[in-house]
């Protein structure tokens, strides 16, 4: 599943190859096929398979919401952001090919997501899931998150809970939300897809916030554990699993199948 997406990423690259410099394009590549573990779309997929949509439809949504993670990714390591030198255990883009190409890559990623969808959707759905994409990975979503995330010096639980939504969750909103319109459900399930994405990617940084506590030390930054008890964000973490599961159970998405098999990797991450 996941070799076959990959191969759709290197050939919907490929096309790109021919009008581009050469050495931009070998820094395109570095950061959108490095060791990411592919969680968005892997979620997309099992999605898929659930409701026996044919994989390869979701491929271009899939590739469109890595793009914009990934160049989410390449401008957070900037000097000017989160000043990071590596990322998954390379050089970050900033500093393997200068900080001028690491702007670049970020927009030539961004712009790149919506040729993707352009290319490969037509009609309603194009239109739906372009709208969706701009409204999660913009001011409304993912970038609002960066701002509030770079700006706000004072923070209480609830504004820690809204960094995560639109940092994080926001991205997995389309994700989910993307599988029931190109499978062209109705609004009210499109709705219920798109909170269970939410849903999922709260969860997903909630737990990534407790299982940074080990390096406190090391953060620059400070997480949610600044204004709640270890205790408290654990119920909070099961709180969010029990929804998650009751949302899954209301939709009809097998317990035993490929999207609950994502989730439990999810659960089973170590505190």
């Amino acid at each position: 599943m996941v070799k076959r997406f990959e191969s759709f990423c290197k050939k919907e690259f490929l096309k790109q190859k021919e009008n581009m410099d050469p050495d931009f394009f070998e820094s395109l590549e570095y950061s959108f096929f490095s060791e990411g573990k592919r969680f968005r779309p892997r979620l997309m997929m099992s999605l898929a398979e659930d409701i026996d949509l044919d994989l390869e439809k979701v491929f271009p949504a899939a590739m469109a919401v890595e793009l914009v993670h990934t160049y989410s990714l390449v401008h957070d390591d900037l000097p000017a952001m989160d000043n990071d030198k590596y990322r998954r255990g390379k050089l970050s883009h900033h500093a393997k090919y200068g900080e001028a190409s690491a702007v670049l890559a970020g927009d030539a990623l961004l712009t790149l997501a919506f040729e993707v969808l352009a290319v490969h959707y037509s009609d309603l759905a194009l239109k739906d899931l372009v709208l969706k994409l701009s409204k999660c990975a913009g001011v409304g979503g993912m970038v609002g998150g960066q701002v509030l995330d770079c700006l706000t010096t004072t923070r209480n639980e609830e504004i820690f809970k809204k960094i995560h939504i639109l940092k994080t969750a926001k991205l997995f909103e389309f994700c989910s939300y993307s599988v029931a319109c190109i499978n062209d459900m109705g609004s009210s399930e499109q709705i219920k897809f798109a909170d269970l994405g939410k849903g999922l990617g709260l969860l997903f940084q909630l737990q990534d916030d407790l299982l940074d506590e080990d390096k406190k030390d090391e953060r620059e930054e400070e997480n949610i554990l600044s204004v709640v008890s270890r205790e408290q964000l654990i119920a909070k973490i099961d709180s969010q699993k029990k929804n998650l599961l009751d949302l899954m159970a209301d939709l009809k998405i097998p317990p035993d199948g490929a999207f609950m098999k994502v989730v439990e990797k999810l659960f089973e991450r170590e505190f």
